[in-house]
């Protein structure tokens, strides 16, 4: 009997001491697949998510400016607003800066009462080249005279945090007000 409880006390010190390895080896293993999921964002994935980031961000305030307006003033003052977001070849784009002259002096945008609000945007990247991302980008605004979603390409050069050769690509949806 003696040697019965001799062998099981050796016993339990064996399996106390495979549990504190097994333990040991868990907290290891643990370690490491933390590790390897922070080294798993390569240098140019993390490049791409911040430049994504940055490009998400500054795309809600332009397009707060671009689709934003009560009057013909407002209107016409986006494209001072918008310069630190878009390059010149964007802000010569009448598709995004037109004029609203109506042909006889007058301005539509004051004579109808026109007024618009950004609602949001998605921003959609795709893989960098260089210092620049491609970006598509889908627009919601509320007008007076209804609801529009748009869709505008560009690049985003990350470097000098920049729309460049901005355009307006599509109308998705628009739909009367029930005003």
């Amino acid at each position: 009997m003696a040697q019965l409880r001799k062998y099981q006390n050796i016993s339990h010190q064996y399996q106390a001491q495979i549990s504190s390895i097994n333990a040991n080896i868990s907290a290891k293993q643990y370690e490491l697949k933390k590790k390897a999921a922070a080294n798993s964002v390569t240098p140019q994935s993390r490049a791409w998510m911040t430049a994504t980031d940055d490009a998400t961000q500054r795309s809600v305030k332009l397009f707060n400016i671009l689709l934003t307006f009560d009057s013909t003033a407002e209107y016409n003052h986006r494209k001072k607003l918008a310069r630190p977001y878009l390059d010149s070849a964007s802000l010569k784009n009448n598709q995004l800066f037109g004029s609203d002259n109506d042909g006889s002096g007058g301005h539509y945008i004051d004579i109808a009462g026109l007024s618009s609000r950004y609602s949001s945007s998605v921003l959609s990247a795709g893989l960098a080249n260089g210092n620049q991302i491609p970006v598509l980008i889908k627009s919601s605004l509320e007008a007076n005279n209804g609801v529009s979603e748009d869709v505008f390409v560009a690049d985003y050069d990350y470097k000098n945090h920049k729309f460049l050769n901005l355009i307006k690509l599509s109308n998705l949806v628009q739909s009367a007000s029930n005003n």
